[in-house]
């Protein structure tokens, strides 16, 4: 397209009257695929060791050191490369939605990366999110999808097991609060799990017991619903506590423990939406306008 002219708009106010020499339709289809195309050379312009990612306009470069002035270096050398690129190419960064995310293993306390872009240092942020994935400096979010729905899993039926054995799960998810969090070793445990914002383990065992057994008793078709309306007598465990439980035993210790009621109420019945009589619906209004 030749000759396509633009105005400015400020208010009721408008500019003089500029030609727009690198010019897209505005709303064809071909918009996106010529932006793709122009675009798509920003990646010759990252160097090893960065790494990129680019989907259409959003576009996110990755260094991984040993140090921080080293990531740091590297970093802002592509970004030089990259709004030199930009401003031959007529494209521009945005200084405000470029942000900087730092992620450590390191404990202590360390300086923010600093990186320039025309001038300005960009934002450092704790958490961004891009392409719909958050990326969390804690680390907690992955913490819980990856390593603590794993200790989740089965927790009815090992959760019935001896105590030292329950007792060594509870390392390892005390070891990926304290990497998520960023503290020492030595921190007590208590505070990793205020920090972090998560229940001991032995409250996560028992919640996870009480939402496994509560759906028991309101599943009467469950193949353990027999067991928890008629739970062993519980003295036959009392006199060796060291010994494995059953789980019903268990759900009833707890309710003990932190003085709940066992209400169930009965689960509304739902009848299937293909088994459902043909609904009459009243057109007697549809012939008035």
């Amino acid at each position: 397209m030749y000759f396509h002219t633009l105005w400015i708009r400020n208010g009721v106010s408008y500019s003089r009257e500029f030609i727009q020499e690198n010019c897209v339709p505005q709303g064809s289809i071909l918009s996106v695929t010529q932006f793709a195309i122009a675009i798509n050379g920003i990646v010759s312009i990252v160097r090893t060791p960065v790494e990129y990612v680019l989907y259409i306009d959003n576009f996110t470069i990755v260094c991984r050191a040993a140090s921080l002035r080293m990531s740091e270096r590297q970093l802002q050398l592509t970004v030089h490369r990259l709004s030199y690129w930009a401003d031959s190419c007529g494209f521009h960064f945005s200084t405000a939605k470029t942000q900087v995310v730092h992620f450590c293993r390191r404990c202590g306390i360390f300086r923010s990366p600093e990186v320039l872009l025309y001038g300005f240092v960009l934002l450092v942020s704790s958490t961004v999110k891009f392409l719909g994935l958050l990326f969390d400096i804690t680390l907690l979010r992955l913490y819980i999808a990856v390593v603590r729905n794993k200790l989740d899993y089965g927790n009815a039926v090992y959760c019935s097991a001896q105590p030292f054995v329950v007792t060594s799960l509870a390392s390892v998810y005390h070891a990926g609060i304290c990497v998520v969090t960023r503290a020492f070793r030595t921190s007590p445990v208590v505070s990793l799990c205020g920090v972090a914002g998560e229940p001991p383990l032995h409250y996560r065992r028992d919640q996870m017991l009480l939402f496994y057994s509560v759906r028991v008793h309101l599943d009467s078709s469950h193949l353990h619903h027999a067991a928890f309306l008629h739970p062993p007598n519980e003295r036959l465990y009392s006199a060796k506590p060291d010994s494995p439980q059953p789980t019903s035993v268990l759900f009833a210790h707890a309710l003990k423990r932190y003085a709940l009621p066992l209400c169930v109420l009965p689960l509304p019945h739902l009848e299937q939406p293909w088994l459902t009589t043909q609904v009459e619906v009243g057109l007697n209004q549809a012939e008035f306008p």
